[in-house]
């Protein structure tokens, strides 16, 4: 038998469902992830108008008709919450995948297949280039580790939720830095013709 908070959840959310598409749309937050943000809507509605008596039948009446009669307003703000909630749980992941990106990306720019002391020579490069990136400011700094780590300007902009011209920017000067660290630790930057 279905739980009749369930079902006024249900007509609940069946109601508001282009708005809720919509607000996922306002936010960003992409088509596979609309079934996660009305199952955080449908999970709070829940929470929020579960009864303290569930197993009497007039708590259970009342419950659902609470949920079935939900001002709109009520249901507009619990959707926008759960969506900027969502929003911000994407962001946090996304900028932890962007620190473990960062932590090997120097050695990883700077990996040698060749064995012995050209090994050796590129991991001390690495190490060198790493105390120079950790000396810059923090944006030049987290752009120019995704920069020598193969990333293009606009994934580099995409991951960082800044604009294009942002990390041109950003890249332009954070290499100038690097290079005039670099030649201060008595690495020559000028390339070979």
């Amino acid at each position: 038998m279905t739980d009749p908070s369930s079902h006024a959840i249900d007509t609940v959310l069946s109601r508001f469902e282009r708005y809720l598409r919509v607000t996922a749309h306002r936010y960003g937050i992409d088509e596979a992830d609309v079934t996660e943000l009305a199952q955080d809507v449908r999970i709070r509605l829940w929470r929020a108008h579960e009864t303290d008596h569930p197993g009497t039948v007039a708590a259970t009446e009342s419950a659902r008709e609470t949920i079935r009669t939900l001002p709109t307003s009520y249901v507009v703000k619990t959707i926008a919450s759960a969506a900027l909630d969502l929003v911000r749980r994407r962001r946090a992941h996304r900028a932890g995948e962007t620190r473990s990106l960062l932590d090997s990306s120097v050695e990883v720019a700077l990996a040698v297949e060749a064995e012995g002391p050209l090994r050796v020579e590129a991991h001390e490069l690495a190490a060198t280039v790493g105390r120079c990136l950790a000396g810059m400011l923090p944006t030049r700094r987290v752009v120019v580790q995704l920069h020598l780590a193969g990333h293009e300007r606009a994934e580099i902009a995409r991951l960082l939720g800044w604009s294009e011209a942002k990390v041109r920017n950003l890249t332009y000067r954070g290499l100038a830095d690097l290079r005039e660290a670099l030649q201060h630790a008595g690495i020559s930057t000028e390339r070979a013709r």
